[in-house]
């Protein structure tokens, strides 16, 4: 057998093992310290593009949600306004049908039922004015400044019970981001509840609006009761369609980007996470490794001590 001292190959190779192994052990512990499988584009570049992009959908899914949850506070606040004015309406209602009492009623009750309903009118009108939602009005039919104008048809057939009262105001479509992608959105248009727009025809074909009912005599109070019961139905529609844009577009498109969310962080943790017991046992291979490849290096360090015999 030749031994040689001058190049102890046996040394060199049993240290070139445990560089790799100290090398294999480092990255094992960056692994299990970090929590993840890929800490930079060298450990997996295929699963660094794909993870990566994975988590971009996922803030955009969070967002998303998050969109939707204000988009549902937005509306639950103008349904509350709305829920004040409906009030307000029933008791005018209520004021207008005392008032049409001609065989009980003097100039006096007349006059205080009128000051009442007048109350309630500018009453009616501060609330669709000055609601809001941050700084954005929400049911005066100027919601948003982004949105796409549309008008809204309030006019109704002569001698029919219409949706709506005669007139027209432009009011704005919301848009609300949805989605965690571009034009994922959906939109609602809130149309204006001031009293120069609540109304609709009556039954003789004459335009009545809130802002015009009087309750000074009977026969005011009688034109106003179909006036206010127009202007009733008004509000009960948007706020039925409040509900149902609530319920059927922003609920359940949340309950879907939920799920959507859960399941992508699912499989991105697949692509990406330490898989823990897996790394653990590795850490564990290579704590041995590293003892008996440094064993083995002393080992080989001492092969060439044994030319001290021949030369002895």
């Amino acid at each position: 057998m030749a031994i040689r001292i001058a190049h102890n190959i046996t040394a060199l190779t049993a240290w070139r093992n445990l560089g790799q192994t100290n090398h294999a052990i480092g990255k094992t512990m960056e692994k299990l310290s970090s929590g993840y499988r890929i800490n930079r584009a060298a450990d997996d570049p295929s699963g660094l593009v794909i993870s990566q992009k994975m988590r971009s959908l996922i803030a955009g899914y969070d967002q998303a949600v998050a969109n939707s949850e204000t988009a549902i506070s937005m509306v639950q606040t103008a349904e509350a306004a709305l829920s004040e004015i409906h009030s307000l309406l029933v008791g005018m209602r209520s004021l207008a049908v005392h008032a049409a009492n001609e065989g009980t009623n003097d100039q006096t009750m007349l006059n205080a039922d009128n000051a009442q309903a007048q109350e309630a009118i500018n009453t009616i009108d501060r609330i669709a004015t000055t609601t809001q939602f941050g700084t954005k009005d929400i049911i005066n039919g100027a919601f948003t400044d982004g949105g796409n104008a549309v008008t809204v048809d309030f006019s109704v057939a002569a001698n029919a019970t219409g949706r709506y009262g005669t007139g027209s105001a432009t009011s704005e479509k919301a848009v609300f981001q949805v989605g965690p992608n571009a034009n994922q959105t959906i939109t609602i248009s809130i149309a204006s509840m001031t009293a120069n727009i609540l109304g609709g025809t009556d039954g003789t074909g004459t335009t009545r609006h809130l802002n015009t009912v009087l309750l000074n005599s009977s026969s005011n109070a009688t034109l106003a009761i179909g006036t206010i019961s127009l202007a009733i139905q008004t509000v009960s529609d948007l706020r039925s369609q409040l509900g149902a844009f609530q319920a059927y577009s922003l609920e359940s498109n949340l309950s879907s980007l939920r799920i959507a969310s859960e399941n992508l962080q699912a499989s991105e943790s697949v692509i990406r996470d330490t898989d823990m017991s897996l790394e653990i046992a590795n850490f564990t291979k290579q704590q041995i490794m590293m003892q008996a490849g440094t064993s083995m290096l002393a080992q080989a360090n001492m092969i060439p001590q044994a030319v001290l015999q021949l030369l002895g």
